[in-house]
Formats: C-alpha cells, structure tokens, sequence
C-alpha cells in the first residue's frame, strides 16, 4: 500500500533493524513475491531516502530504545517517500506523538478503545490510502 500512495519511484522499501523481528520477517516474506526490495538497517546510518519510497520505524524499538525520527522522515518527505512509525499506544502517553515527527494520520484505533491498535502516517497526505487499514 505504501508503494501505491508513495510518489518516489524507487523501489525499495526501509524497515528499522529496531522493529520487532516477527514484523520484519512478514515485511520480508510479504515483499519477496511482489518484487520489492526489503533493506533493514539503522535509520541514522543505513537510511538512503533517495533509494526508497518508504520507511517504517518502531517506537520504542523491540529492547526499548526511544528514537526521535523527525529528521529520518523530514528526509523521506523531500524525496516525496512515505514515513510510517510503529507506536506503542500505551508508550504515547509519555513520548512525543509520531504525528509530531511529521504530518500524522492516525487508523485503527476506536474512540471505545476496544478496536485494533493505531497506526501513524507520517505522510503528506493519504490520498488512495483506505480508511480502514
């Protein structure tokens, strides 16, 4: 979907090594019959937003960590890419929303707080992006 609505034309998609690795492994099993290339790596190091049109990053990482992405997506932005952050709802309530690190969109998550967990898009906007994820 983020290949869809992104408009780089690169073809290769970013996953932060700090993402749980149960996500990683999908992300990769889900890419490799569609052809996208799949790096994982550091987002302050290994992140090339020319070569991608997408990122995701987790916050906090899977041992904790807390990263501020403000600058990894403000790049991804200038070369028209998508940034989307994996948030933890219950760590929001101490740390800076994703939505604060770029333009955000929120899904996923009921006023009821019975529903699915929220999902961030840092993105300019979500046009061709389904309202229900």
């Amino acid at each position: 979907m983020a290949q869809r609505v992104s408009k780089s034309k690169a073809k290769a998609f970013f996953v932060d090594e700090n993402c749980h690795p149960q996500n990683i492994a999908v992300m990769q099993t889900r890419a490799a019959p569609l052809g996208i290339e799949v790096i994982v790596g550091n987002p302050a190091t290994d992140l090339d937003p020319t070569q991608v049109y997408g990122a995701i990053f987790q916050y906090p990482g899977t041992y904790g960590h807390v990263t501020d992405f403000t600058d990894q997506i403000a790049a991804l932005h200038g070369e028209k890419a998508l940034g989307i952050v994996i948030a933890d709802p219950l760590a929001l309530t101490l740390l800076k929303e994703p939505g604060a690190m770029g333009r955000g969109y929120r899904r996923g998550l009921d006023p009821t707080l019975r529903g699915a967990h929220g999902l961030w898009w840092a993105a300019r906007g979500l046009h061709g992006v389904p309202r229900r994820v």
